[in-house]
């Protein structure tokens, strides 16, 4: 699956900020601006990429690939109206 540098780049900031620091203000910035910014432009009525898709670049860190899951599943019952599937 092909998705644009920026979404890559969020997705290794994001776990390095994840992996770095437990505290919630450090991680903010990431969530508040960066995902918001990228969702706006790439991904406003769409999925974001799967959590196997991105999963090369935080090294299968599955605790990260669980927030990242929770994440973009938020995401998509902001913008549609999910199947138990999408959800599973």
């Amino acid at each position: 699956e092909v998705f644009p540098d920026c979404v890559i780049d969020f997705v290794f900031d994001l776990h390095d900020a994840s992996r770095r620091s437990f505290i919630p203000s450090e991680q903010q910035p990431q969530y508040s601006g960066v995902f918001r910014e990228i969702t706006a432009k790439y991904f406003p009525n769409t999925n974001w990429p799967s959590a196997e898709a991105i999963a090369s670049e935080c090294h299968g860190d599955t605790l990260f690939l669980a927030l990242y899951n929770e994440l973009t599943l938020r995401h998509l019952q902001s913008v549609k109206r999910p199947k138990v599937t999408d959800r599973i």
